[in-house]
């Protein structure tokens, strides 16, 4: 699996886009994303979902996992705490992106399409600034 964080959120599997479900399942799979490997808590993911968190926010956060787990399985975890993705040997743009900048030697052709605005990423909703994508 391909996930894109950098401009619209995307998934790829064998180069073919997947469909990644309503809005929520999107950004709890962004936020997710941004911090592959460590455990959100529940109450972070639903402070960083809600402006003013309904009483059943807790409630909506799992029915959203619930959802991002059919398209990505087992990658998302859940633990006593909160949730995490594992990527594996998947990819994330991101990481990419990150490993290129280390190194100094970014590839226009490769990174051609990405147009990365740190003001932008993700594409779902509330958008998080270049700090949050180190």
């Amino acid at each position: 699996m391909y996930f894109a964080l950098l401009g619209s959120l995307e998934l790829r599997v064998a180069g073919a886009p997947v469909a990644l479900g309503g809005e929520r399942q999107r950004k709890l799979l962004a936020l997710l994303l941004l911090n592959a490997g460590s455990v959100l808590p529940y109450d972070r993911l639903v402070d960083e979902l809600w402006e003013d968190p309904p009483p059943t926010a807790r409630r909506q956060v799992a029915n959203a996992a619930t959802g991002v787990r059919r398209v990505i399985g087992q990658r998302l975890v859940t633990t006593p705490h909160g949730y995490l993705v594992r990527l594996g040997d998947d990819r994330l743009d991101l990481a990419d992106f990150r490993d290129l900048v280390r190194t100094r030697r970014p590839s226009r052709r490769r990174w051609r399409r990405s147009c990365w605005a740190p003001h932008s990423a993700c594409g779902v909703g509330r958008c998080w600034t270049a700090s949050t994508l180190r």
